[in-house]
């Protein structure tokens, strides 16, 4: 079975606009490409938008070893302190079938498979649900398989809904400055490279202009240099007219998106 991911990465889209979160941040979409063998009509597509950060959340679990099933799960730690997170697999009954604890370390991201946090409750097929729990926030995005064939997956919120801690970014790393906070959107889970590519487009759904920043990290939480829209850094800055897209992504030679 394909892997979940070839190279891992989590993103911040950090807002500077001096509003509200509802009035002067941006609406996030991530898109998820695999090229197959490099021919469009080989493509496999999806996209989902940016979900919150939470203490608790519950998504659907399916694996089956017959059908090469099985459901990725990306977790990224953006606090300052190690985060202790509690899996529990459920079966479609209700009953439990295991409980797993996955220590994050501060800002690093982990992404597993079903049947890689639980091996012997999941056997050769499952159904059933998977809650993540924390006693702090965290965000989480799932990833069902089939074969070579995916789809995105949010995570339906049961805990407290969280702003995104703030981090200071130190200079040399990357432009020095404040990330997260309230107006700040995480990602979970990004891929360049192997087959795959990754497209983030912002919407400004405010009355006024909208600036910010992207950073880019690795799973253990450092500046992760990327090539989007012809240019290789860790930190992209955008400006939005009100109403306006901003998309970031792979570009071809002239200047084109593959996704």
């Amino acid at each position: 079975m394909r892997r979940l991911m070839l190279t891992l990465f989590c993103v911040y889209l950090l807002s500077t606009v001096a509003f509200a979160q509802t009035s002067g941040s941006p609406g996030g979409l991530v898109v998820f490409e695999t090229f197959g063998s490099g021919l469009a009509a080989d493509a496999t597509q999806a996209g989902v938008l940016a979900g919150a950060m939470t203490t608790q959340t519950v998504l659907f679990a399916t694996s089956s070893a017959r059908l090469s099933r099985n459901l990725g799960v990306a977790i990224v730690n953006p606090g300052s302190t190690t985060n202790a997170i509690t899996i529990t697999l459920k079966n479609d009954d209700g009953t439990t079938a295991s409980t797993a604890t996955v220590n994050i370390d501060p800002y690093k991201q982990v992404a597993k498979f079903v049947n890689e946090l639980f091996p012997d409750a999941v056997g050769l097929a499952f159904v059933g649900s998977i809650n993540v729990q924390s006693g702090s926030p965290f965000a989480v995005l799932g990833f069902p398989f089939a074969g070579a064939n995916f789809s995105t997956l949010g995570a339906g919120n049961t805990g407290t809904l969280t702003a995104v801690p703030t981090r200071i970014q130190p200079a040399g790393s990357g432009p020095a400055g404040s990330i997260g906070g309230v107006n700040a959107i995480l990602l979970p889970q990004f891929v360049m490279g192997g087959g795959w590519a990754t497209q983030v487009a912002l919407v400004n759904m405010s009355v006024t202009a909208a600036t910010g920043r992207i950073d880019v990290f690795d799973t253990n939480g450092q500046p992760k240099a990327v090539k989007f829209n012809g240019d290789t850094k860790s930190t992209f800055t955008y400006s939005i007219p009100a109403g306006g897209t901003f998309i970031v992504g792979p570009r071809d030679e002239n200047g084109q998106t593959p996704l």
